[in-house]
């Protein structure tokens, strides 16, 4: 019984894991969608750190 519940255990942990990491990759490619999403002569700026606080990605003038 033991044996079993250990089992049992472990599979829904597994399982779980393997939805958080579906989550994070509809979440990357949810970003991604937005880098293509800049008006013409523009280009992504990806997130960053500043001062400690993290900037979200934005879309800004291309340099010449």
């Amino acid at each position: 019984m033991n044996r079993f519940f250990s089992y049992f255990l472990s599979l829904a942990m597994c399982a779980s894991l393997g939805s958080v990491a579906t989550a994070s990759s509809m979440a990357t490619k949810h970003m991604m969608s937005k880098h293509m999403s800049c008006a013409k002569g523009q280009m992504y700026v990806h997130g960053y750190m500043k001062n400690g606080k993290f900037v979200k990605g934005y879309c800004r003038k291309k340099h010449l």
